[in-house]
C-alpha cells in the first residue's frame, strides 16, 4: 500500500512538472510591452489586455516567482491606469494598435470586477516591489478605483451591488450583493491597508468583512446582529440548513446556487470558521459522488429549461447561446476558479482534496498534451471553448502550489499578505 502510495504521488509530481512547465511558457509568452494578453491565439477579442485575465495571470507569476511573468502584471497595471476612466472605472479590457486605444468598460452590462482584480493587482505588485518608482502615481488610480466601488454600494451599507452580466459570468443570471465581487473588494481593501494602511481603511475592512461573514451564511445566532442587511430575507434562510456560501443577496430573495470562485475566495480570505471549512468540503465530496468526477463546475446545479431562472439565461447572450445545461458558466467547469477554490483549500491545510481535483483535471487535460481549455463539459467531461487561455493555466498554476500550502514561501507571496 505505501509503495503503491509513493508511486502515485511520484506520477503525479512528474505531471505537474510538466504542466507547470507548459503553463509558464504560455503566460510568458502572452506578455507584451503594453501587458499580459489573455490568450496568444490568433482572435481579436484575446489578443486584449484585460483586467481579470492579466491580474490573475500576475498573481500567478507571483506564486511562480517568475520575473518576466510578474514584469507583465506591472505593465498590465500601467496601461490599465492610464486608461482608467474618469469616474475611476477600470477598463474590462484594452486594445492598443497603430489607430490608437479602444478602451472596453463592459458591453451590455459593466464588469465590476474589473476595477476589483485591478486594486488586488495593483496592491500585490506594490507589496512585493514596496520601493517602486511610480508607487504614488499608482495609488492616485487605486484610490479613484476604491472610490468607485464605494460608490457602487448605491445605499452606502457596505455591500457591492451589480447588474445582471456585471462580472465575469456576463450571460448568467447572477446579481445583487455577490459574494464574489465583495470578496475580491475584501481582499483589495486589505492589501490597500497592508501598502497604505490609515485607521479609517482597518475600521471599513472590520465593517466590510462582518457585513459579508454574517449576510452570506445567514445563521439564527446573528439574527439580531447590526450586519444583518435585509431582517425578513435572513431569518427565514437562517432555518434552512446551508452547505456553502450564498451565491448572492437580491431584494426578493437570497441565492444558494454554488459558486465556485466566490467559495474559493471565502476560504483563502479565512472569512469563516473551520466548521464551515469543512462543510464546504463536504459539500464538494457530494458533488464529485454525482459528477463521477472530483473537478468542480463554476456554478451548480445546472439551470435546465424546467427551472424558473432558465428565461433568465436563455435570452442573456450577444451572438451565440453557449449556457445549455452543464456547459460554459451553467455548470461548466473552469480551471481559473477550480485553480482559485484549490488555493482557498491550501490555506486550510486541504492538500488530499487538491490532489484529487489535480488527478481529475489531468484525466482530461493530460499534461503532455495539455492547451488550456477555456472550460469542461460537466456531463460528459469533454474539453471546450477557446484553448491557449493564460486563464485556465492560471488555474492550473492555483492547483500546483496549493499543494505547497501556507507554509511556503511562494505560497506566503500571496497569502501571507491578505491574513
Amino acid at each position: 500500500m505505501m509503495l503503491a502510495l509513493q508511486r502515485a504521488n511520484t506520477i503525479l509530481r512528474l505531471m505537474m512538472e510538466q504542466a507547470l512547465k507548459k503553463a509558464t511558457s504560455l503566460l510568458k509568452n502572452a506578455v507584451t510591452e503594453h501587458g499580459i494578453l489573455a490568450s496568444t491565439i490568433e482572435a481579436d477579442n484575446y489578443k486584449r489586455i484585460w483586467a481579470r485575465d492579466g491580474v490573475l495571470a500576475g498573481i500567478a507569476g507571483i506564486l511562480l516567482n517568475n520575473d518576466e511573468i510578474i514584469e507583465g502584471l506591472r505593465r498590465t497595471l500601467i496601461t490599465l491606469s492610464e486608461y482608467q476612466h474618469q469616474l475611476g472605472i477600470i477598463p474590462s479590457n484594452v486594445s492598443l494598435n497603430k489607430n490608437g486605444a479602444d478602451c472596453s468598460f463592459g458591453s451590455i452590462a459593466g464588469r465590476v470586477d474589473a476595477t476589483c482584480w485591478y486594486i488586488i493587482g495593483a496592491c500585490l505588485y506594490l507589496k512585493k516591489y514596496p520601493n517602486y518608482e511610480k508607487k504614488e502615481w499608482l495609488k492616485e488610480h487605486i484610490d479613484k478605483a476604491l472610490l468607485t466601488l464605494s460608490y457602487w454600494e448605491f445605499n452606502a451599507k457596505g455591500l457591492l451591488y451589480l447588474s445582471t452580466s456585471g462580472n465575469w459570468a456576463d450571460e448568467y443570471p447572477v446579481k445583487g450583493h455577490t459574494l464574489y465581487d465583495n470578496l475580491l473588494r475584501l481582499w483589495g481593501l486589505r492589501l490597500y491597508q497592508d501598502v497604505f494602511g490609515n485607521d479609517e481603511t482597518a475600521e471599513n475592512l472590520h465593517f466590510i468583512k462582518e457585513k459579508i461573514r454574517i449576510n452570506f451564511w445567514p445563521e439564527e445566532i446573528n439574527s439580531t446582529s447590526k450586519y444583518v442587511y435585509h431582517p425578513r430575507l435572513f431569518i427565514n434562510s437562517s432555518r434552512k440548513k446551508l452547505n456553502h456560501w450564498l451565491c448572492y443577496l437580491a431584494p426578493e430573495g437570497f441565492n444558494t446556487t454554488f459558486d465556485a470562485a466566490g467559495n474559493g475566495l471565502a476560504l483563502l480570505l479565512n472569512i469563516g470558521d473551520e466548521e464551515k471549512t469543512d462543510t464546504v468540503c463536504n459539500y464538494l465530496s457530494s458533488m464529485f459522488s454525482y459528477l463521477g468526477s472530483e473537478l468542480i463546475p463554476a456554478f451548480w446545479p445546472p439551470i435546465h429549461p424546467v427551472d424558473d431562472d432558465w428565461s433568465a439565461i436563455a435570452n442573456n447572450y450577444s451572438f451565440d447561446f453557449k449556457n445549455n445545461p452543464y456547459h460554459f458558466h451553467n455548470g461548466g467547469i473552469w480551471p481559473v476558479w477550480m485553480g482559485l477554490l484549490a488555493l482557498g483549500l491550501g490555506q486550510h491545510g486541504k492538500k488530499d482534496l487538491t490532489k484529487k481535483i489535480l488527478n481529475a483535471y489531468f484525466k482530461i487535460e493530460t499534461p503532455e498534451n495539455i492547451l488550456f481549455h477555456e472550460y469542461i463539459s460537466s456531463d460528459e467531461m469533454k474539453l471546450c471553448g477557446k484553448k491557449q487561455l493564460c486563464y485556465s493555466a492560471s488555474g492550473l498554476v492555483f492547483m500546483v502550489k496549493a499543494l505547497e500550502g501556507k507554509d511556503t514561501p511562494n505560497f506566503n507571496n500571496l497569502v501571507g499578505l491578505i491574513l
